[in-house]
């Protein structure tokens, strides 16, 4: 006789918060009793899948950088074709808000892409003490006086 499958019941255990997944398979149809109780580990298994979650999206924000880029530069050389052929101050003025534009969505290309690199960053603690105590140093020397800055280290 094949075995049936019963329902799939997910919990939290330890202080690390591993995620285990028992699943009850039934001995036979027939027994009134006894089950194979199957704990897995979901947690690997959790953190794999987010990992390949974020690398389709990573191609994907890749590819779409690539297919706008690709007709914004011909968009920005057309631009300045126009800018080059046409010496009146129309076509210059029209050419400009071409070109800034086209920027703009360059701009935010690059915001999309940092974005994806940002997830494959090592984060590192960083002590900004001294960095904020020099910048203390040249923004009060910059302005000429020592007042309307006050620095608490023990305030977070």
């Amino acid at each position: 006789m094949r075995a049936s499958l019963c329902p799939c019941i997910r919990f939290q255990v330890g202080r690390e918060g591993r995620r285990l997944r028992a699943r009850f398979i039934e001995l036979e149809a027939t027994r009134r009793e006894g089950a194979v109780v199957v704990l897995e580990d979901m947690t690997e298994m959790e953190a794999q899948a987010q990992r390949m979650k974020l690398a389709s999206l990573g191609i994907l924000t890749a590819n779409l950088a690539h297919e706008i880029r690709n007709p914004l530069s011909a968009i920005r050389h057309a631009a300045g074709i126009l800018r080059e052929e046409n010496f009146d101050a129309r076509a210059a003025k029209l050419s400009g808000i071409i070109d800034s534009n086209a920027e703009r969505l360059n701009w935010l290309v690059e915001d999309v892409l940092a974005l994806n690199r940002r997830d494959r960053l090592t984060r590192e603690p960083l002590a900004l003490e001294p960095y904020l105590h020099a910048f203390r140093g040249a923004f009060h020397a910059a302005r000429g006086s020592a007042g309307g800055c006050h620095h608490h280290p023990d305030r977070r």
